[in-house]
């Protein structure tokens, strides 16, 4: 009966062809699961790193052990991709860069050897990102499977390449006609090799045939991020998502704050409610061609999907002084500021881009208080 192994980019296949690359022990270092056993539905389940300590992962780790002591190993994975609180993923945040190493492994059905693909590309950081989108903001504003017997497939460590990437896998099934080798294949149809160093070849385009089994945004530590925040003065403003899970707008808010911040922890979410890294600072101004007309400063906490903020904000008033000649009101040219606290709503930049396409228009004149 034939068997496959794999972990990375590359295939380690069955008939000993790079068997030494799958590990038939207790499982150590950064893993991606993708089970491929519905292949109407691809799932995915990272482990950065895989401790098999934990409450989560233990029972698993027992299963993958009992499996690969089997001659041949890796006979059927049937239900081994059980976990009691871990839930598919198609993006995850992994404080990694160059240098460092995944291990990905396949639950397939048997007689439909997998094609994989692993894109690594480029990018910039989260603040940098921010800073385009709100560019953007600006111009939109106006302002400027069944029952079947499974098998697993492991890839060769793959080694990142970029200081700061998104690194995607890419799956999909190809049938293998009998009396073949078994040899496992690339996207572009070409069987797969090792590099004399070990790594995986980092694939260079996507193949439309595949589907994305899972991100990973690779990079250091990233501490800045730009915001759009709204004062909310009611509740009533407000509804609950249910699909998002989370609180939003009734109706698209007006009064927008661009809000930059600096948040103690990582800026991407790490899926922890309640830790002193989803604690930030920002410093705020209204989305206005004068963005002194608002000026604040405030402490974050992200949380439940939401960006929580609390708050003070100063307001400029402008104070009339007279009417000219033509009706016009004459304006104080030292207009004075009145401050108050207030909580609110922070929300990434692609939503406030919504918000201005629906309206057509950006902030209005003033924060009421």
């Amino acid at each position: 009966m034939r068997w496959i192994l794999s972990i990375g980019v590359t295939f380690c296949v069955a008939f000993n062809v790079y068997a030494d690359a799958c590990p038939s022990g207790e499982l150590k270092g950064n893993w991606i699961f993708v089970d491929m056993s519905d292949e109407s539905q691809v799932k995915a389940y990272s482990f950065l790193p895989l401790d098999c300590k934990e409450k989560d992962t233990a029972a698993f780790c027992a299963k993958w052990q009992e499996q690969t002591k089997k001659d041949p190993p890796l006979q059927n994975f049937k239900d081994i991709l059980k976990f009691d609180k871990k839930q598919p993923e198609s993006e995850v945040r992994w404080v990694a860069t160059k240098g460092e190493v995944v291990n990905v492994a396949i639950i397939y059905v048997d007689g439909r050897v997998p094609v994989s693909q692993i894109v690594e590309t480029s990018r910039n950081t989260r603040f940098a990102d921010d800073l385009k989108k709100l560019v953007e903001l600006i111009e939109k504003a106006k302002l400027a499977g069944g029952e079947h017997f499974l098998k697993a497939e492991c890839l060769a460590p793959y080694s990142l390449t970029d200081k700061r990437a998104k690194l995607v896998v890419r799956v999909g099934p190809i049938s293998v006609t009998p009396g073949s080798s078994g040899t496992s294949k690339t996207a572009s149809g070409e069987s797969d090799t090792k590099k004399s160093d070990g790594s995986a070849a980092k694939g260079s385009s996507k193949d439309s045939s595949l589907v994305d089994a899972i991100t990973l945004v690779t990079g250091p530590r990233e501490h800045l991020y730009i915001s759009a925040d709204v004062p909310v003065t009611s509740t009533q403003v407000l509804k609950f998502d249910s699909t998002a899970n989370t609180l939003v707008f009734k109706d698209a808010p007006t009064n927008i704050l661009v809000g930059i911040n600096y948040a103690l922890g990582d800026v991407w979410p790490q899926g922890r409610n309640w830790t002193w890294q989803n604690l930030g600072f920002k410093a705020l101004f209204k989305l206005d061609s004068n963005p002194l007309k608002t000026v604040g400063a405030a402490v974050s906490y992200r949380a439940w999907g939401m960006n929580v903020f609390g708050g003070y904000l100063w307001m400029k008033e402008d104070q009339q002084t007279g009417t000219g000649t033509s009706g016009t009101p004459i304006i104080d040219p030292e207009s004075h500021y009145r401050g108050a606290w207030r909580l609110g709503l922070g929300f990434n930049l692609d939503t406030a881009i919504g918000w201005v396409k629906s309206t057509g228009s950006g902030s209005s004149s003033s924060t009421k208080k």
